[in-house]
Order: structure tokens, then sequence, then C-alpha cells
């Protein structure tokens, strides 16, 4: 009697477990199906992955196929104003060292010797501990920007269906810059300001520049931070009748500058390459160029930030400007007398290209010269008088 009553209990101690069982399965079901997805996240975490995805920088060449201006890269360095937009990548004492062999010999020398270590990263995984030889330039900011060249007129003119080979290559949209922007409107409504921000945009023609400005929306257009623009003066017409397309190609400068500042309300960089072509060269505020700079650019230069803008982040520093000045004379290879004079003529482009940026900065024009008058003056008095100085 009693083994039958405990099988009986057993019984229902089994049904009411199967019971409760049945019964949380629907709950757990849900909740197994209930899944968080990207968009799911809040919106600083969203930003916060955005930013990471677009850290590297990029270099957009809008202009890849002129060649009416001087390579920058046949030019003489030390030619620009101000600190450049990147560094070098400095030379270590063992930059052929893996991420595990000389790990401890470096540790060790570093301490025996106050030798300054650079961490550098070579992908997500992978990292190397060296020694900064001495004397190295400062540690790179950021890695090489990541080069993209824009090429309309190859797609219009050159692409064929009877010629496959001047046909240009799709498109890897998958694997291209802007790929996370094309997701869905959602990503591409928070993600466009992060993907428009990041690009240093490069234009060589004011044509391309001005193209670019209309094609583009205004709100898209106030998310770009960094611009270089390319300029090469028209020079001296040998005829007077010509005159006529200098003035035109200034007025086109300065409708081209008006316009950027006018519509770039975010930009952060400007970075101006002006190849002068004058012959004889004379450097002077007076030119049209620099005066079309300041015109435009002054306001963005000069402007300053309240209290409650800098507390809260919400305004503006004012605009950082890198100018460079270039000509013959200071191109890779140029027949001179001497290096003494090649060295003058680079400092004396550089001082100029530094004037011009401190009048845009509010400098008077006596002020904005004096460095490079006592330089050219008085530095290179005996070179100023057996040789045409700018």
């Amino acid at each position: 009697m009693a083994k039958r009553d405990r099988y009986r209990d057993r019984i229902k101690l089994t049904q009411s477990t199967a019971g409760a069982t049945r019964k949380t399965k629907p709950a757990i079901d849900k909740v197994k199906k209930k899944r968080l997805g990207f968009l799911d996240l809040p919106g600083e975490i969203r930003n916060m992955i955005y930013a990471y995805c677009f850290e590297d920088e990029v270099q957009v060449n809008m202009t890849p196929n002129a060649h009416h201006t001087l390579e920058e890269k046949k030019v003489q360095p030390r030619t620009w104003a101000s600190a450049p937009a990147r560094y070098e990548r400095p030379k270590l004492a063992n930059d052929n060292v893996s991420n595990n062999q000389g790990s401890n010999a470096n540790r060790t020398a570093a301490v025996n010797n106050s030798a300054p270590l650079q961490l550098t990263i070579i992908d997500r995984g992978t990292a190397v501990l060296s020694i900064l030889a001495a004397g190295n330039p400062r540690p790179p900011t950021h890695p090489e920007p990541r080069s993209i060249k824009y090429k309309p007129y190859r797609r219009r003119h050159n692409a064929s269906p009877a010629n496959p080979s001047e046909q240009p290559p799709a498109t890897k949209w998958p694997t291209s810059v802007g790929a996370l922007v094309l997701t869905n409107r959602q990503i591409h409504s928070e993600a466009l300001s992060f993907f428009y921000a990041t690009p240093l945009f490069t234009f060589e023609t004011t044509n391309a520049l001005l193209r670019f400005l209309a094609l583009l929306p205004p709100h898209k257009l106030a998310y770009i931070r960094k611009l270089q623009i390319a300029h090469t003066t028209y020079g001296d017409p040998v005829n007077p009748r010509d005159d006529m397309w200098k003035a035109r190609h200034e007025r086109a400068w300065a409708r081209a500058m008006g316009e950027t500042a006018r519509l770039l309300t975010g930009l952060q960089l400007l970075r101006c390459r002006v190849v002068a072509n004058e012959r004889p060269l004379v450097f002077g505020l007076g030119v049209g160029w620099a005066q079309a700079l300041t015109k435009a650019w002054s306001a963005a230069c000069q402007r300053t930030m309240t209290p409650e803008e800098t507390r809260k982040k919400g305004g503006l520093e004012p605009l950082r400007v890198e100018i460079a000045v270039q000509s013959a004379w200071v191109v890779k290879g140029a027949d001179m007398p001497n290096g003494h004079l090649r060295r003058a003529l680079v400092e004396l482009h550089r001082l100029f290209a530094e004037a011009v940026r401190r009048r845009l900065y509010g400098w008077s024009e006596e002020d904005a010269m004096v460095e490079y008058n006592l330089v050219k003056f008085d530095k290179y008095k005996r070179l100023s008088e057996r040789y045409p100085m700018p």
C-alpha cells in the first residue's frame, strides 16, 4: 500500500512539472526571439561607432587629370607656412622588429638609456614597442591618408562599348568609403556628417570647385571640414590685348573663394597652394589672389567663440589656414648659381606665404611683411643685390 502511494505521488509530481514547463516555454521563446540590432543601441554609442568607422583620413582628389598646375612633388620642401596637415612617419631604431621579438630588449634599453619609447600600431591586433632614434621628428598623429581619385571625364568621353578596355572599373560598393551610408535611410542620415567631415577634398581648378559647390545641397556642404585648393596664376600676358583673360582668371578665383566661404560654413582646415607665374616675380600683398583670399576668409579666420559656446562645444574655432607659395624658382633641380641662393628662395617663398596667412588673421600689411622684408634686405642683402629676388 505504501509502495502504491509513493508511485502515485511521483506521477503527480511529474505531471505538475510538465505543466509548469508548458506554461513557461512560450515566455522563454519570446526572450530568445527578441534580438537587439544596431539601431536599438543608444545614439551616443552609435555615434562612437560611426566615428571609429571614419577615423582614417581620406584624401579625395576631385581633379586628378589637371596638368596645368605645378605638381607638388616636383617642388622643394619647406614652402608651406604653418604646420603641415600630417606628419611623416619617423624612422625607429629597430623598425623591423616583430611584435614578439625584441620587446624585452627594447624595454631594458629604454630604462638604461632613458630613451623615449614609441608604440607603433600595425593593425588592430599587432603593435610594436620600439625606441625612437635621436633627432627624429614628431611621431605621426595618424597614418598616411587613403587617396581616392575622381575621374568624371574618363567616364564621359573614353568609355565606349566598342572598347571594353577603356571602360572604367566598376565601383566596389561593399568595400568603398561610402558603404556604411548606403545601408539604409536612418544610418545614412546619422553617418552623413562623419562621411563628409573625414575626407580632405582637393581641387586644382576653380571650375571643378564651383561645380562641386553647385552639385551638393547646402546641408551636406556644411559638414565638410577640410579643403585643399591649388591655384595657378595667369602670369603676365605677352600681348596687352590678353589682359582681359588675366582679369577674367582673377575674377573666377575671387568668385570661387567667395562661394566656398559662403557655403562651407563648418570648414576647419583650408590648405591653399598658389603657383605664381609672373615674370619678374615680385611678392606683395596687393596681388589679386592674396586679396581674394583675404576678402573671403578673413571673417572665418578671425571668428571668436563665446564662453557658452566654448563650454558646450557648440561653436567653431578660428579657421586653420595653411598656405604655400610656389614658382619655378623652387622646383627641384632648377638651375641655380649656388646652393645658398636656392635655400634663400625657398625661405622667401615660405615667408611670403606666412605674410599672407598673417594678413588673414587680422595683421596689418606692414606687420605681416616685416619678417619677409628683414630676411630679404638684411639676411640676404648681398644676394638681393646680385640676383633678382622675389
